[in-house]
């Protein structure tokens, strides 16, 4: 009975791992906000020579064991005039300069031959994706660690939504 429940730990562990989400970072929103930010930046200036657009910004739910109020922030970048036929080798270099840098490259994916996927993971937690799309655009995410939630203080809610008297 012990063997079969050692299996799924070190299966659900190992898939934290790969995934990058082994915990709850020790960071502020703020900092994780900046950290991403900065990681966009300096493989924008290391490989795609910094034509990166923002294309979205937000928050997804981190849920590896079931329910969570944990969240991760997620950057998206277009990367601008690029082309269809030089983005496997803006991928490539976006890898290379990743491993150069010490990350873990946890999956690649090629169509064709062609590189149009890498996925990496720094010591920090933080994932980073450079991806073409079905259409010939070329992307990086930017993935931070989980977060824990800020507190929630009643008091300082109350007091800013507070109505004025009489209503």
């Amino acid at each position: 009975m012990r063997k079969p429940l050692l299996g799924l730990v070190v299966a659900v562990v190992s898939a934290l791992l790969l995934t990058g989400c082994s915990g709850v970072a020790d960071m502020t929103p703020e900092e994780a906000y900046e950290e991403v930010e900065d990681r966009a930046g300096e493989t924008a200036a290391a490989v795609f020579h910094n034509r990166l657009h923002a294309w979205s910004r937000g928050e997804e739910p981190c849920r590896f064991w079931g329910r969570s109020n944990n969240y991760r922030l997620r950057h998206r970048y277009e990367i601008t005039n690029s082309s269809f036929f030089t983005n496997a080798d803006l991928i490539a270099d976006a890898r290379d300069y990743w491993r150069e840098e010490g990350h873990r490259i946890t999956s690649e994916r090629t169509t064709g031959g062609h590189l149009r996927e890498v996925v990496a993971v720094d010591s920090d937690g933080f994932r980073l994706r450079a991806f073409q799309n079905d259409h010939g655009d070329l992307y990086l995410h930017v993935v931070s660690p989980c977060l824990e939630p800020e507190p929630f203080d009643v008091e300082e809610y109350l007091e800013r939504h507070r109505q004025p008297s009489g209503w």
